[in-house]
């Protein structure tokens, strides 16, 4: 699943080379579903589903997934202005946005969802390119 990012409010004035001021303003989760837990992704993403960068592993039901969800969305300002923007970050993010169909949520429907940005535009935009026509997670 897509890393769920949430930086409002946290001062950040400028991202700096490589995001690295953003990235230390940003809360990660990695959730796992149960229900698909067992399945092992040899094809697209190989390697060790334990051995991620960010965030701690969490094994989660479909309903706890999506009520976990809807809460980082919801996020409410410490400020009293409602709840805070939200950028959903995500690799290949249309299969990031059927999943959370899946799960019957929709970001299109979610008024704070400012941004859904996708990593492999940035890429092509910081002029990096994979061996193939999109790059790939590794």
């Amino acid at each position: 699943m897509a890393t769920l990012l949430n930086a409002v409010g946290t001062g950040v004035s400028s991202v700096g080379p490589h995001g690295e001021g953003l990235m230390r303003n940003i809360y990660f989760y990695h959730m796992r579903l149960l229900s698909e837990a067992h399945y092992i992704n040899r094809k697209f993403c190989p390697g060790d589903p334990e051995k991620h960068l960010f965030g701690v592993t969490r094994f989660v039901t479909d309903k706890e997934a999506k009520d976990f969800i809807m809460s980082m969305i919801a996020w409410q300002s410490t400020s009293g202005a409602g709840a805070c923007p939200v950028v959903f970050l995500g690799h290949a993010v249309n299969n990031d946005l059927d999943m959370l169909r899946d799960l019957q949520v929709n970001l299109g429907a979610v008024s704070n969802i400012v941004s859904i940005v996708e990593t492999q535009q940035i890429v092509r935009e910081q002029g990096v390119h994979g061996p193939g026509s999109q790059i790939g997670l590794s």
